[in-house]
């Protein structure tokens, strides 16, 4: 979206008299407009017409008619979800239902699974977890839930003093939880998220969240570092919410001020969230991070999940590899390509970041044996992960019988991000039949389309990360090739093999 730079500032946005979202127009180089992109998951919703508005304040800009995507006539933009639920985008760019468009039902239900979950923490790990952040807010200002929010939040003091320690807290809680019956998901060491089936049929969660102090100051999970002594948190207080008396801490006003500042009483419009970037990369480092940029793609997963045609890097690879080996493949997507290695009596083991992908592969697998097809979740940005990752696949088969495979992984990650899939490379392709990848050397540093993140791929790069991984690059074929020569196309397949040995006698006629 862009704007005259006089408007420059957040606005809300609204769809056919719906707010949405909201976008932060920043002035352009140009310094005559200012722009934004559509955030996050947005770009899966915009197919159709729609009346585009701009709030903020008293003031109202009229866009007008807007046609996104294919828009056909009669069609128009429809931000709800899979039960026909109306969704926002909220700030970190997900689609959201807003306790406001949800039955009161659901506010008081998690309230009482929130109550259950302290239990829980309080008798079977020894933690005593708190209301936090917008819970906390809203317990402070009305005792409810607050109309735009759409989760609940629970935090807790822990006593580690390393961040493994603070790591096993959080270990030890989910365990709890899960014990009782909860469905957790790790996102990082120290945020756990629990899913419940609400009484809508929607799912909703909990958030849970390890407070620390170190050096001084007390870190609110990735978002907040400031001087907050100990007895402003314990001994725990109560306050009323949804009905319910929750947990909460000693001083709740001096911790709001931490998050909101000092006007927190009263709903800011204007108000943005941004985290300090200093304090989000030294969790990163101390707790790990199964989020950057997974939400993405697990939405556009979301939305394409009809099984699609093996495609025709898949095929270069099968006429190459001989029966019996097995294929690691390195980003399988919705497993369209997996499926083709297993019919084509190779074993395939997927390794993906996203939770929902390989959809195709849950269709089929009652077709194959465990050991012929089947996949794990990965996460490269972590090394420990990548070197994880790589004891369970040598685990699973000798080197002289494995194949790598990757066709647009190294394009999804940052160039300064790629470190782990080479690790992996490294550890696995030593003795291996070869590494087959199919690279984009097109792209840009953002957002494409369809809302996922591709980035240009250097072939010089892949040659030099090759090499310090002890292999060579041995082949080079560009995509289409008689097509490229007239559209421009930067598509190439790269077969990376390891001295002393060959792939290439291994094609097949």
């Amino acid at each position: 979206m862009r704007a005259p730079v006089a408007e420059a500032g957040t606005w809300q946005v609204a769809f056919d008299g719906r707010v949405v979202l909201s976008l932060d127009l920043t002035p352009d180089p140009d310094g005559e407009h200012a722009s934004a992109a559509w955030v996050g998951t947005t770009v899966f919703y915009l197919d159709g017409r729609s009346s585009v508005e701009l709030r903020r304040d008293d003031r109202v800009v009229e866009v007008g008619e807007v046609a996104f995507g294919d828009a056909r006539p009669g069609d128009r933009v429809r931000f709800v979800d899979a039960q026909g639920g109306p969704v926002v985008i909220d700030k970190w760019g997900l689609a959201q239902r807003p306790f406001s468009t949800r039955s009161p039902d659901v506010a008081a239900f998690l309230a009482e699974r929130a109550l259950e979950m302290c239990r829980v923490a309080r008798e079977d790990a020894g933690i005593e977890l708190w209301m936090a952040f917008g819970t906390l807010l809203g317990a402070m200002r009305g005792g409810k839930v607050i109309g735009h929010d759409s989760d609940i939040d629970l935090a807790f003091l822990g006593e580690g003093e390393t961040p493994a320690e603070l790591h096993g807290e959080m270990t030890r809680l989910r365990r709890a939880l899960s014990t009782a019956g909860m469905m957790t998901v790790n996102k990082t060491g120290s945020f756990v998220t629990v899913l419940f089936t609400a009484p809508d049929g929607s799912l909703a969660s909990i958030d849970v969240y390890t407070c620390f102090h170190y050096g001084g100051l007390l870190y609110e999970t990735a978002s907040a570092r400031a001087a907050v002594p100990r007895e402003a948190i314990l001994p725990l207080g109560e306050a009323e919410f949804e009905g319910l008396l929750l947990p909460a801490p000693a001083d709740p006003a001096r911790l709001l001020e931490v998050s909101y500042g000092p006007g927190w009483r009263h709903p800011d419009p204007d108000f943005v969230h941004r985290p300090d970037h200093a304090v989000r990369s030294r969790f990163d480092g101390w707790f790990g991070n199964v989020m950057r940029r997974r939400r993405d793609w697990e939405a556009y997963w979301d939305h394409h999940q009809q099984p699609g045609r093996p495609s025709d890097f898949s095929a270069w690879v099968r006429s190459r590899v001989a029966p019996g080996a097995l294929v690691v493949e390195l980003g399988i997507g919705r497993g369209d390509d997996a499926v083709a290695y297993a019919e084509a009596g190779l074993s395939c083991f997927g390794i993906d970041y996203a939770r929902s992908g390989g959809r195709t592969i849950a269709r089929r697998r009652g077709d194959f044996d465990r050991d012929r097809l089947s996949w794990t979740h990965g996460n490269l940005y972590d090394l420990r992960d990548a070197v994880s990752l790589a004891a369970q696949v040598a685990r699973r088969s000798a080197a002289a019988d494995r194949v790598l495979v990757a066709r647009g992984l190294l394009e999804s990650l940052r160039p300064q991000e790629r470190d782990g899939f080479w690790v992996l490379v490294r550890m696995l392709g030593r003795g291996s039949r070869g590494c087959y990848l199919e690279i984009d050397e097109s792209g840009h540093a953002g957002p494409a389309r369809d809302g996922v993140w591709r980035f240009p791929v250097d072939r010089d790069e892949v040659r030099r990360r090759a090499a310090a991984a002890g292999a060579e690059v041995v082949e080079e074929v560009l995509v289409g090739a008689a097509a490229s020569a007239v559209e421009g196309g930067t598509r190439w397949r790269m077969l990376l093999d390891w001295p002393g040995q060959s792939t290439t006698q291994e094609t097949i006629p």
